[in-house]
């Protein structure tokens, strides 16, 4: 099954920076 299409499908590169993000996203929600 494919969800994603953009840039030929769901690439490694693209799970990185998503995991990148909820990073920073989870860094920024914890400091004040």
């Amino acid at each position: 099954m494919e969800i994603q299409s953009e840039a030929g499908g769901h690439d490694s590169g693209e799970d990185a920076w998503a995991a990148m993000r909820l990073v920073l996203r989870a860094v920024k929600s914890a400091v004040p």
